[in-house]
């Protein structure tokens, strides 16, 4: 047996004592609903513990389930956009719009406008189409101030390197002037030699005023022509004027049939497929 203290009046009394006799406490009853309270408590802090376990537990099944779900989400898109994209590629490729009806790209009226679709709205920008720029006229007075100013400053020349660069810059030149074509109408001149061969073939030479055109094994004028036949009412020394076509050559641009260089800077004589000629 101990002694103990009454909770109510602090008398000592015996730990077994039913009730405190100073004060009437029961003492047994006091202790039965401190046990009580006790175990009331510690339940409570039992279950409190529980229960954030079971809400931890079930909000990391919570978070796994919605990762499964955002995955499968994912994956569902990605074969989503796949097939999209398959498909209008595979329109495109065939021609066709969304409705899978076959795009008609209409036929301009106006062959000379070009349409050009627009960065931001999409419509269409009509834009002309560049003419066709017509072959320039070439101008007998340009060859003949050509051949002339090159003749003169190749007799000028002091020695034969100057004067067969200057042969070059000539060339130069008339590339630049017969850059578009070798074709020439209606230039004028006269007749300084007209001849045939064994087969009845004409052979023509017309003088300029610094240079000669004329015929050559390749472009003798065949009898029965419409050329040939001008020609036979033609003779040395006739003003004529006349058209033709320049054949193309590797030393000067244009074929020169001279022997010798002097004579293609000074007095050259270009070969020409002559198609025209009448008296002037």
């Amino acid at each position: 047996m101990a002694i103990i203290q009454c909770p109510e009046c602090q008398a000592e009394i015996s730990s077994k004592a039913p009730s405190c006799p100073r004060c009437g406490l029961q003492l047994a009853a006091k202790d039965q609903q401190k046990s009580a309270a006790e175990l009331v408590d510690s339940f409570g802090r039992l279950a409190a513990r529980v229960d954030k376990k079971i809400i931890v537990a079930v909000v990391l099944l919570a978070s796994i389930a919605c990762c499964d779900m955002c995955i499968g989400c994912a994956k569902d898109i990605a074969k989503e956009s796949s097939v999209t994209q398959l498909t209008e590629s595979n329109q495109n490729a065939n021609g066709s719009d969304a409705s899978g009806q076959k795009a008609i790209t209409p036929q301009r009226a106006d062959s000379n406008v070009a349409e050009t679709p627009a960065s931001a709205t999409g419509e269409t920008v009509k834009s002309p189409m560049p003419e066709p720029r017509p072959a320039r006229q070439l101008n007998q007075r340009d060859l003949n101030q050509i051949v002339s100013r090159l003749a003169s400053a190749y007799n000028a020349a002091p020695n034969e390197l100057k004067k067969s660069s200057l042969r070059a810059d000539r060339k130069s030149m008339l590339l630049a002037m017969f850059s578009d074509s070798l074709a020439v109408t209606d230039w004028t001149g006269k007749i300084a030699y007209l001849s045939t061969v064994s087969d009845g073939s004409a052979h023509l030479t017309i003088k300029s005023d610094s240079f000669s055109v004329k015929t050559d094994s390749n472009t003798e004028i065949t009898p029965g022509t419409p050329l040939y036949t001008a020609l036979m009412q033609l003779g040395d020394g006739v003003s004529v004027v006349y058209s033709g076509e320049f054949r193309p050559g590797n030393r000067d641009y244009i074929d020169e049939g001279s022997f010798t260089e002097e004579g293609a800077m000074t007095e050259p004589e270009f070969t020409m497929r002559f198609t025209a000629i009448r008296a002037k």
